[in-house]
């Protein structure tokens, strides 16, 4: 897998709430921000099969339903 290295700009009050939620969940701010970008990546490719035809719409709720962690993202998905 390669790597990438992103560099994220955030307000100072939404840098807190990232801090205070990655601080909960146990995780780093560089593992939280990855995730989002590779959530937000998935999305996008399921959002382009589904739109083709090439993925039907309940193939798109499991694949999406099943990369779902409510502990893992919680209430910060507005901060990141």
């Amino acid at each position: 897998m390669a790597t990438e290295r992103i560099n994220v700009s955030l307000p100072e009050t939404q840098l807190r709430m990232l801090d205070a939620h990655v601080k909960r969940v146990g995780v780093s701010r560089s593992l939280f921000i990855g995730e989002s970008v590779r959530k937000a990546l998935l999305h996008d490719a399921l959002t382009q099969l589904g739109g083709s035809g090439a993925l039907g719409d309940e193939d798109w709720l499991h694949t999406i339903e099943a990369d779902r962690d409510p502990d893992f993202w919680g209430a910060a998905a507005g901060a990141a």
